[in-house]
């Protein structure tokens, strides 16, 4: 099913976009969310191989959302229409 991905702070960075639509199967966990975007972003053609490492890097530590709810890793995306990835933040 094609889904809108939202990406948030460093990866809409690295990603040079704010969404992107991606095919991502109903039964599809988070670990296939973040290898579908470093497979897109491989397929633009445009990154540097150092941003898509840094893509990959910063991916590992980035939780999934599908509509409103944060998924474990275990969990599937099941019908969301939208997707978002979320990586960690610091503040203070």
């Amino acid at each position: 099913m094609d889904r809108k991905v939202e990406l948030y702070g460093v990866l809409r960075e690295l990603s040079a976009e704010a969404a992107v639509i991606l095919t991502i199967p109903d039964d599809a966990r988070p670990a296939e969310v973040r290898r579908a975007l470093v497979a897109w972003r491989s397929e633009q053609g445009v990154a540097a191989a150092a941003a898509l490492h840094a893509l990959t890097q910063m991916l590992e530590r980035t939780v999934v959302a599908a509509d409103d709810t944060i998924l474990s890793d275990e969990e599937v995306v099941g019908t969301a229409r939208t997707l978002a990835l979320l990586p960690p933040v610091c503040g203070g």
